[in-house]
């Protein structure tokens, strides 16, 4: 993690920020998405990442158009309870989740991972293991 803190902390990273989401929508199968629209990358690119347990494996996050908000931290109060909107559910997101039925998503997993764009697999910065942020965890608690 060190890579990333210090590319960070210096005025200009050398990259922009990237936001990947991993949803754990069945014990054996996980959608990865992005929101797309970063610089120098067409919003309907897929991008790839290392996997963050087998870094052989590498992931390839399609483009999904969405707005998320509250992923605030703190270290006082509760946890936040952010909120994910997703444009085409009817046809991306249901073909990213194999048709699931949107109840079913509650109790699953979504992982927000944070990197730099640089840090990407085929990029200049593409290490093992991944370079990003401390990963963040979330529990679908309802769907509206």
């Amino acid at each position: 993690m060190t890579d990333i803190v210090e590319a960070t902390q210096k005025q200009d990273p050398g990259s922009e920020v990237i936001v990947l989401f991993d949803l754990e929508y069945s014990t054996t199968s996980t959608a990865y998405f992005h929101s797309g629209g970063f610089a120098n990358t067409a919003a309907e690119t897929p991008v790839k990442m290392r996997d963050m347990t087998t870094t052989t494996q590498i992931n390839e996050y399609e483009p999904l158009p969405m707005e998320v908000e509250g992923f605030d931290i703190s270290a006082d109060g509760a946890m936040s309870r952010p909120t994910v909107a997703i444009a085409n559910v009817g046809s991306a997101f249901s073909d990213a989740i194999e048709g699931l039925d949107y109840e079913d998503l509650l109790g699953k997993k979504l992982i927000r991972r944070t990197t730099l764009k640089k840090f990407l697999y085929g990029e200049t910065g593409d290490a093992q293991p991944p370079v990003e942020y401390p990963k963040t965890t979330y529990i679908i608690d309802r769907i509206k």
